[in-house]
């Protein structure tokens, strides 16, 4: 019954999650100021992380839920740069392999996600260290770059 209802609260997280993001976004008129990073996260009350690029602006911001491996990357800013991300997990050889990449290339407001349930190389192993990069432009570390790490839980 304890995972029933902790699916069912991931759903009712996820509902509230897309309606805060969509709520959010800007309007043509107001695409010079995005919201602050915390409010594409707002509504949900599970984040375990929330990380942003390093420029002024906060250009692109990450959100994780570590249980389901919930990743947002949203691009936070009308900077003319989409933020990417990759997500890589420590191998046993000490090395940190890339699983997967998103972009949120839609400009100021848009938002891209990833998560366990789309299989594959989403769903991150537990108890491993989990290796994310932030940063803006077209290549690793091009602009504003970022990297962060946590143990999947």
């Amino acid at each position: 019954m304890k995972s029933l209802s902790r699916k069912l609260g991931a759903i009712a997280t996820a509902l509230m999650t897309c309606v805060a993001v969509f709520a959010v976004v800007p309007t043509a008129s107001a695409a010079s100021s995005a919201p602050a990073a915390t409010t594409y996260c707002k509504g949900a009350g599970t984040w375990d992380h929330v990380w942003t690029t390093t420029d002024p602006a906060n250009g692109g911001t990450v959100c994780i839920e570590e249980y389901g491996d919930k990743f947002y990357l949203c691009d936070t800013a009308a900077d003319g740069l989409a933020p990417r991300m990759n997500v890589a997990t420590h191998s046993s050889s000490g090395q940190y392999n890339t699983r997967y990449t998103l972009t949120a290339s839609g400009g100021n407001g848009t938002c891209v996600h990833a998560q366990q349930s789309d299989g594959g190389s989403h769903d991150l192993p537990y108890d491993a260290w989990i290796y994310i990069d932030i940063w803006l432009g077209p290549l690793p570390g091009s602009y504003h770059y970022g990297k962060e790490f946590y143990i999947n839980g």
